[in-house]
């Protein structure tokens, strides 16, 4: 794992984990990589035999797309990537995120309303993600809704931009929610009140995606607790994402049945 900060992620937890459990002989580590200096690790990399590739965290996402040979469909589409191995034909830049939405959200199906909360590069892969599902009516409540439709306007179409202050008529009956923003996270400012109070105005049998993982128990996913809807909390997608760079890094399936068992650690 590759970023600034980098210190904080649990994506060696996992990997390791894994990598234990299918006896697996192999090493995932973090590294502090600021932007100036991502095109010479990666120049270093490209002359590391043993170097399979890395997961790439703020704020470097969109600058590795920049800096590959080649990429995914899905890192295209997200206009990031965060995840890069090596190719036969150079370096390969994947977006994992993608798969991470598609996998803590389950059966998906086209006619369903969407609402995502948050405009920067997590809501650029949700909105990616639901785009490859055919949903139509998606939703983007965002604090600077103009910045997030300079953002996320060019992946999709059928978006409908809404203030934070506006939220209920962006919530309005929707069936999947994701909460793509930083806020919640440890650190960062809280998801605002008037979020938290739209969801009361989303479809009886709404399901809520939270983005968050630290911490594991977020407002949204009280929320969303409280007012009887499904839900997959951060760590569900930290874990759908992960298992699809585990996948691209290590070249095996990662051992989902152990899941239960992952999660206390990560919980730890």
């Amino acid at each position: 794992m590759v970023g600034d900060p980098v210190a904080h992620s649990k994506s060696p937890l996992i990997h390791k984990f894994w990598l234990k459990r299918l006896g697996i002989e192999g090493d995932y580590r973090c590294t502090r990589v600021t932007a100036s200096e991502l095109p010479s690790y990666l120049a270093a990399r490209r002359r590391d035999p043993h170097w399979r590739g890395c997961n790439v965290t703020m704020p470097l996402k969109e600058l590795a797309l920049a800096a590959v040979d080649t990429c995914s469909s899905a890192a295209a589409g997200a206009g990031a990537a965060n995840c890069i191995i090596r190719g036969e034909a150079g370096l390969v830049g994947a977006n994992t995120d993608v798969a991470g939405v598609i996998g803590a959200l389950p059966h998906l199906l086209s006619r369903e309303v969407a609402a995502i909360i948050g405009g920067g590069g997590a809501a650029r892969a949700a909105v990616y993600a639901l785009g490859r599902h055919s949903l139509h009516d998606v939703r983007i409540i965002a604090r600077d809704p103009d910045r997030a439709r300079r953002k996320l306007g060019s992946i999709s179409g059928d978006l409908r931009f809404f203030a934070v202050e506006d939220a209920r008529r962006g919530m309005d009956c929707a069936e999947r929610i994701i909460q793509a923003s930083a806020a919640g996270m440890a650190g960062n400012p809280p998801l605002p009140q008037a979020v938290l109070d739209a969801l009361a105005d989303a479809h009886p049998d709404a399901f809520c995606l939270e983005m968050v993982y630290d911490p594991p128990l977020t407002p949204f996913v009280r929320r969303a607790r409280e007012l009887g809807y499904g839900w997959n909390d951060g760590i569900a997608m930290l874990i759908a994402q992960a298992e699809e760079a585990f996948r691209l890094l290590f070249g095996a399936p990662a051992p989902r049945r152990c899941d239960a068992e992952l999660r206390e650690l990560l919980r730890a």
